[in-house]
């Protein structure tokens, strides 16, 4: 069992796919004093020397095989080339009994990894729940990150102490959990990204200018992110719907639809999910949800 303690060096790290989240693991682990980085290899040459290069350590290595023995092993590649980069890592024989090795897909479970654990590899997989949408994350950035654990017992414990020593909140999730909790990450994170797009077209649509679209947008979004850390969900939702302004509603159904049809049913989708919030908060009688639930094109029993 690792019993390293918090903060203390855990040891040598091997990347697959230093891109912008093995990247940023690896950077913050390193000026932590949690790993040594050993080998890397990334999808080119080219690449390769250049994550060698931004995190100022660790040797380049052409392909898996080349890569030399260590304690650790992270896999951050594309989730489509998870399973590959575990089968020539497998066949490359660099990968000893006991060694911890570990993807950071947030949809894949360690069962991507399995053909490493028939040479006795511990595997897991680690998916810290925040964007990296650009290099050079802070330990001050990185604090407070949610990071999900599955996989190898021993494993979980090893990457809990390296996720802890960055002031992270790890929780652990069951394989065939993945799917849905990642799905919930979508929501959380790309769908808020892809509403707040659809609302800026419609802005735009209304004749106003991008800087005011981008100007409306951001500080609505701020607001209400604000409300549902402060209230939750169900208590910070606010608009036309949950007040059963149906007039209003049936309104927004006719513009959007002039313009988009995309935001039609995505107006709809939503307003159905904001009418049952509605509904279980007692906002509306049954009278109001029914002319509301109609107007979006759902049956009111459903």
């Amino acid at each position: 069992m690792y019993t390293a303690q918090r903060n203390s060096e855990l040891g040598t790290l091997n990347i697959i796919g230093c891109g912008r989240l093995g990247g940023s693991m690896a950077a913050l682990w390193v000026a932590a004093g949690v790993m040594r980085i050993g080998c890397i290899t990334n999808r080119t040459v080219v690449s390769t020397e250049r994550a060698v290069s931004e995190l100022g350590a660790g040797s380049a290595c052409e392909s898996i095989d080349q890569m030399l023995p260590a304690q650790i092993w992270m896999i951050a590649t594309p989730d489509s080339q998870i399973e590959g980069a575990a089968e020539r890592l497998a066949r490359a024989g660099s990968v000893q009994s006991g060694d911890v090795v570990f993807h950071c897909s947030g949809a894949l479970s360690s069962r991507s990894l399995g053909s490493l654990t028939g040479i006795g590899s511990r595997v897991a997989s680690l998916h810290p729940v925040r964007s990296f949408a650009r290099r050079g994350l802070t330990r001050e950035d990185f604090r407070g990150t949610f990071c999900a654990l599955e996989g190898d017992p021993q494993a979980i414990e090893l990457l809990t102490q390296a996720c802890l020593a960055l002031d992270a909140k790890v929780f652990t999730i069951e394989a065939n959990a993945k799917a849905l909790c990642h799905a919930g990450h979508v929501f959380a994170s790309n769908y808020i990204v892809a509403v707040a797009h659809v609302a800026q077209q419609l802005y735009r649509a209304a004749g106003l200018s991008d800087d005011i679209a981008q100007g409306l947008t951001e500080p609505l979004t701020r607001s209400a992110l604000a409300n549902m850390s402060a209230l939750g969900t169900q208590a910070a939702l606010t608009g036309p719907i949950v007040r059963g302004e149906l007039a209003v509603v049936e309104e927004h159904l006719r513009a959007i639809g002039e313009v988009s049809p995309d935001a039609l049913s995505l107006y709809t989708a939503l307003g159905g999910v904001a009418l049952r919030i509605a509904e279980q908060r007692g906002d509306l009688d049954k009278d109001q949800c029914a002319r509301v639930a109609h107007a979006l094109g759902f049956d009111p029993a459903e």
